[in-house]
């Protein structure tokens, strides 16, 4: 028997691993433009920056409208944007025709921080029916809920 083809096999898997081994060395090198090269084609995961609005105790929310009864509401910001935000808001009735404030302030959160702001309204008239809404200015976000009976 013949020590040649053994030999052979030896320097071919020899060989093999050695080219895997530098082009895992040459990869390591390259990581930083790697990278560079991922990110620039949005191929890196990259951290979401947003912002979360809603009411509490939503199911306890007011359903109905008489004149002369002051309902009560809340609504949380989470600040998710990765660094401190002001948040300005207005709070507001919509009765299908006209929009009558209620209330408009600005809470400055931290990261990953909330704030809770709570109203108060008392209706002067007993309309069909109106919604409230919570709008974030300037930023196109905005939560509602409807009181009373819609006609359409």
């Amino acid at each position: 028997m013949s020590s040649k083809p053994i030999t052979s096999r030896k320097t071919l898997i020899v060989s093999t691993l050695c080219a895997i081994v530098a082009i895992f060395i040459l990869l390591y090198s390259l990581r930083g433009a790697l990278y560079d090269g991922l990110n620039a084609m949005d191929l890196i995961p990259k951290d979401e920056h947003f912002t979360e609005l809603y009411f509490e105790n939503h199911t306890s929310l007011p359903h109905a409208i008489f004149q002369g009864e002051t309902i009560s509401f809340a609504f949380t910001i989470h600040n998710l944007e990765g660094a401190t935000t002001t948040y300005p808001y207005s709070v507001y009735f919509y009765d299908g025709t006209s929009t009558i404030p209620i209330d408009q302030s600005t809470t400055t959160i931290p990261d990953n921080g909330t704030s809770t702001e709570s109203e108060t309204y008392t209706f002067k008239t007993s309309p069909m029916w109106q919604e409230i809404f919570i709008e974030l200015i300037g930023r196109d976000q905005f939560i509602h809920f409807k009181m009373g009976n819609d006609p359409s």
